[in-house]
């Protein structure tokens, strides 16, 4: 019930936060199948050019499906984890939302490239950046330090998956860009520990 009762309305954030209708150009970290494009998608008809990255070999199949079966916007798609720098790096092959990045090998790992968004993207000026990477979140913030620093798009920056996160991923935005305001809101998912920050130039 505690939960349930702090949970914000995703039209209410997309609205106050995101500014759907002035977001052209969008990187989607940790795209999954295109879901969270075909949420923006939604809400806006104003979206030119998506920049996305998933890692996982079933989710960028179905990805880049959906990419090439739609005219505008245009999407990219890129079969790499978000990291700060070029690396090979293991992921979990589970083909689920859980899959994750890990700096060593296991039985059910596969080796996946990674790499920063500010070196895929030098000339792509994003209006917005989600980073839903399953726990790499601030390798990813790094990995996006000069677009961050220099263009202040609007971000949106899962804060739940590791503990830590949801006090060291503030600081590490507001340290990237201190004219960022930081906003908390947890939407109606499941399970219901999903939380977001979202970081805002006003």
């Amino acid at each position: 019930d505690y939960l349930f009762a702090c949970d914000s309305d995703e039209a209410e954030a997309m609205s106050r936060f995101v500014k759907p209708q002035t977001v052209k150009r969008y990187a989607d970290l940790g795209a999954y199948n295109g879901d969270t494009v075909r949420a923006l998608m939604s809400y806006t008809d104003s979206l030119e050019e998506v920049i996305a990255f998933e890692p996982d070999r079933r989710n960028f199949r179905k990805l880049s499906e959906f990419s090439e079966g739609i005219s505008s916007p245009k999407i990219t798609p890129y079969k790499l984890g978000a990291w700060s720098h070029k690396d090979t790096l293991f992921f979990d092959a589970s083909g689920n939302r859980n899959a994750n990045l890990s700096t060593s090998g296991g039985a059910k790992l596969i080796e996946v490239e990674v790499d920063s968004l500010d070196s895929i993207a030098s000339t792509f000026i994003p209006d917005y950046i989600k980073y839903d990477v399953e726990g790499s979140e601030h390798e990813a913030l790094l990995g996006s330090s000069e677009i961050i620093t220099a263009h202040a798009p609007t971000l949106l920056v899962s804060v739940y998956h590791r503990s830590e996160d949801l006090f060291k991923l503030p600081l590490l935005v507001k340290q990237l860009n201190k004219s960022y305001k930081i906003y908390l809101r947890k939407l109606r998912y499941i399970p219901a520990w999903d939380l977001n920050l979202y970081a805002v130039q006003e």
